[in-house]
């Protein structure tokens, strides 16, 4: 009998501990799930925010960059004119779409906007200037 108790608060103990890793939610900022522009009550990664709002937050981390000296003021340059024509084939998607975009158009922007944020993080923690 202490034999099977002892057991049962030995597995009671194991389902415990690992209750808070299995209620952690799976994908982060990278899942594609069907949350687009849904508010869940909490923030979901940049990927939930509307284009709009991913386009303002990176425009102040350009702009943080070049007033810490993160970024230089080539990269800087460079990376604004990334965010400006992100911004100008946006526009240009809606106009062509009655001021809509499809689900398509709004993957391909994200997927465009993941790579320039990916670009500045890369720029802003590097000292050393790329070589291109």
């Amino acid at each position: 009998m202490k034999l099977s108790t002892l057991a049962m608060l030995a597995a009671s103990g194991v389902i415990a501990a690992a209750a808070p890793a299995m209620a952690q939610p799976y994908g982060g900022y990278h899942d594609r799930g069907d949350h687009y522009g849904r508010d869940h009550g909490r923030d979901e990664g940049p990927r939930a925010w509307d284009l709009g709002r991913r386009l303002d937050w990176m425009q102040r981390r350009i702009e943080r960059g070049r007033d810490d000296g993160s970024l230089d003021r080539r990269e800087a340059y460079r990376v604004q004119n990334a965010l400006d024509e992100i911004r100008r084939d946006m526009r240009r998607m809606e106009r062509r779409n009655g001021g809509f975009l499809d689900r398509r158009q709004r993957d391909m922007l994200d997927d465009r906007l993941d790579r320039l944020n990916d670009q500045i993080h890369w720029l802003r923690q590097n000292d050393e200037r790329r070589p291109w």
